[in-house]
C-alpha cells in the first residue's frame, strides 16, 4: 500500500469482512494461491477499490507484524 486511497480502501474492506460472518467464511476458504485475488473481487461486490498488490502488502505487513511480536 503505497497511498491513502489504498490504506483506505484496505480499512475499508477489514471492516466489512470483520463484520460479515458470511463473507469471513467464504474468504477462509479461498486456497492461498488465489486469496488475493478472491479478496480483490470481494472487496468489488462491496464497492471498495484495492488491487492484488494492495492485498500482498497487507498480508505481508501482518507476517512481519506476527513475527515481531512473538520471536521477541
Amino acid at each position: 500500500m503505497t497511498d491513502g486511497r489504498q490504506t483506505d480502501g484496505m480499512n475499508a474492506l477489514r471492516a466489512r469482512v470483520h463484520a460479515d460472518f458470511a463473507l469471513a467464511q467464504r474468504l477462509a476458504r479461498v486456497e492461498p494461491e488465489r486469496f488475493a485475488s478472491a479478496l480483490v473481487e470481494a472487496a468489488g461486490e462491496l464497492g471498495i477499490d484495492v488491487s492484488a498488490q494492495d492485498v500482498e502488502a497487507a498480508v505481508m505487513r501482518g507476517r512481519v507484524e506476527w513475527m515481531q511480536r512473538w520471536l521477541r
